[in-house]
């Protein structure tokens, strides 16, 4: 009888796990999309559109994948992606925000033609074997930083770039005591750390003011047609290197997620194991460009997985009906969006994890051999993936100084093709935005 009651508590455990690692997904959704809506809107996406179609793409990707695949990512809104999309493209070299929703329809495609034809092995021969191993911590250092800065934790300074920030501001007294809240409540429940947080620095902006419930809490998702259904496929030729070097990109960062992605940490046992972090990324991306919600990324959705505990489908589908009814909170979402500190801890605590899992798998030596190839690259691209907030920019510029070193060191015959093909990828990608 005691050893029934111990199985029904170990399984119990893990079902409240996997349920509260959905709720850090769908924290790692609501962050994005206080970041998606300005950008979006000021593309010329129509104003109350990108809220559903950004959620109803998410929930039906995030939906597939939990089911079909028993996933516990979360693919949402990619901001490194978009940003460059939206800013760089849409904003910069006007191309029509419906030209942009094609391409993500098209490349999402394309993904998905490629992995069922089974090349996914040519893409993995232009890893170099560093990249593989150093991922956790780069993701890691990446949603820390970004949570420090949307904390107001670290601002930015004209004489060092960057700096603390004032104690006194009002939003750092909500940010810090959700911080503080979700560290402690880590230390005794893990995966329900981030909403503890969350819900903190939630409640202190509402006692202070500076979030207000709006008068009309609920809100039909009606605008949803408006940007949903908007894509056109008849992209400009001129900009077809952009299109190019977007679509490599998405490539690049579903062999991210896959290589984050431990496949011993799940209880899936198919054909498909390899493949479907490559497929749930092709479906978002053609989901996010047929319902106006942008490139969908699955990189950031599998590190914050890995760091709140989550191992199975109930994960994924946890998340997908925490988000369900946000739907309908497209007035409350918006006056929150003012004030992103909110979500700020969760980006913090996922990025801890994180770097915890990479300091456990790498021993005492985080950065390997001085003298070693990989070294130098391995160091760059930590650093410069939070710096610049973009994930394939640093781990590009780690690409392009591995190659230029081993060349350098008389080694070129060790690198494959197929990194001197990412080494020409990039190259063009930094090239295009200068």
């Amino acid at each position: 009888m005691e050893l029934n009651n111990s199985h029904d508590g170990t399984v119990n455990k893990k079902i409240w796990q996997e349920i509260a690692a959905g709720a850090g997904n769908a924290t790692l959704v609501l962050s994005s999309l206080l970041v998606l809506y300005p950008m979006l809107e000021l593309s010329g996406v129509p104003y109350g559109g990108v809220l559903p179609a950004a959620l109803t793409a998410v929930i039906i990707t995030t939906l597939a994948g939990g089911i079909f695949f028993r996933m516990p990512v979360v693919l949402y809104p990619s901001m490194g992606l978009n940003s460059y999309l939206f800013y760089e493209l849409c904003i910069s070299k006007a191309i029509p925000w419906q030209n942009i929703m094609g391409l993500c329809l098209l490349a999402g495609a394309i993904l998905l033609f490629v992995t069922y034809k089974g090349w996914l092995n040519y893409l993995y021969h232009c890893l170099p074997e560093y990249l593989i191993e150093i991922i956790p911590g780069v993701m890691g250092l990446y949603l820390l930083y970004r949570g420090l800065v949307q904390s107001h934790v670290v601002i930015g300074s004209p004489m060092t770039v960057t700096m603390s920030g004032n104690i006194y501001e009002p939003v750092f007294l909500a940010a810090a005591l959700g911080l503080v809240t979700a560290i402690a409540v880590s230390y005794s429940f893990r995966q329900l750390a981030i909403p503890a947080g969350i819900f903190t620095a939630l409640l202190v902006l509402l006692i202070q003011g500076f979030v207000a419930l709006p008068a009309q809490m609920l809100m039909l998702p009606d605008a949803l047609l408006s940007a949903t259904g908007q894509f056109n496929l008849c992209l400009d030729a001129v900009h077809i290197a952009d299109y190019v070097t977007v679509l490599l990109l998405l490539v690049f960062d579903a062999m991210v997620a896959q290589n984050m992605w431990q496949e011993k940490d799940s209880e899936v046992s198919s054909g498909t194991e390899s493949k479907r972090l490559f497929y749930l990324t092709a479906i978002g991306n053609i989901m996010g460009g047929c319902l106006g919600a942008g490139a969908m990324t699955a990189a950031e959705g599998a590190a914050i997985s890995r760091g709140c505990g989550g191992k199975t489908g109930l994960a994924a589908k946890a998340a997908c009906m925490l988000l369900l009814p946000v739907l309908f909170c497209g007035p409350l979402l918006r006056e929150i969006s003012q004030q992103p500190v909110i979500t700020a801890c969760g980006l913090v605590l996922a990025g801890g994890f994180l770097l915890e899992q990479y300091a456990a798998g790498q021993g005492k030596s985080l950065l390997g051999d001085m003298h070693a190839l990989a070294f130098w690259p391995r160091l760059m691209t930590l650093l410069l993936v939070p710096l610049w907030g973009d994930i394939a920019g640093g781990i590009g510029a780690g690409i392009i100084l591995y190659i230029l070193l081993a060349i350098w060191q008389g080694r070129a015959r060790e690198i494959t093709w197929g990194q001197y093909g990412l080494f020409a990828v990039f190259c063009l990608h930094f090239l295009l935005l200068i």
